[in-house]
């Protein structure tokens, strides 16, 4: 079950020391009543509105333009606006790093990098990557911020974008 409300009211019971956490919500699920004396593992997070549709779409699109100019494929101009502007894979609070042989493709792995450096170990070479997370999971500041590289990429190209204006309302429709 999964439902959304907002923090009410937290107590704590002095007999028996546990806290009470009260949420308000405008639904009640029929299932609620069912597990009252079951014990439930709970998850309360903040609501992060989703970035827009239309916002992956113009990304596409740009990106689209940048591949017909450059005479790439769009997927290889993902991966380097990625590598660019693109968000770090974090696990445990830490940027998740790789070492693959350099003379690997590391892209044969279907992981989005970014080469950060190189190192040797039993005398041969190796490149460190940070590993990305691709644009489905961004939020609406990042997609905001991926976007913006992806046109700033476009206008050096000489390829014509929206409007600054229109860009603005554009990110206006998944902001915060």
């Amino acid at each position: 079950m999964k439902f959304e409300g907002k923090l009410f009211d937290v107590n704590r019971n002095l007999m028996s020391g546990n806290y009470l956490i009260t949420f308000s919500t405008d639904e009640l699920p029929n299932s609620i009543t069912d597990m009252t004396d079951d014990v439930m593992t709970i998850e309360v997070k903040k609501r992060s509105r989703k970035r827009s549709l239309d916002a992956n779409k113009y990304a596409w699109l740009i990106m689209s333009k940048i591949a017909d100019q450059m005479k790439l494929d769009k997927e290889s101009v993902y991966e380097n606006m990625l590598a660019k502007y693109g968000q770090p894979f974090v696990a445990d609070g830490q940027v998740q790093m790789i070492s693959v042989l350099s003379n690997v493709d590391v892209h044969k792995f279907g992981l989005y990098v970014k080469a950060v450096g190189t190192g040797h170990a039993d005398g041969k070479e190796f490149t460190h990557y940070m590993v990305l997370r691709g644009s489905s999971t961004y939020d609406t500041k990042e997609m905001s911020i991926f976007i913006d590289g992806i046109v700033s990429d476009a206008k050096e190209l000489g390829i014509d974008t929206i409007p600054r204006v229109e860009l603005e309302k554009l990110k206006e429709k998944w902001r915060l």
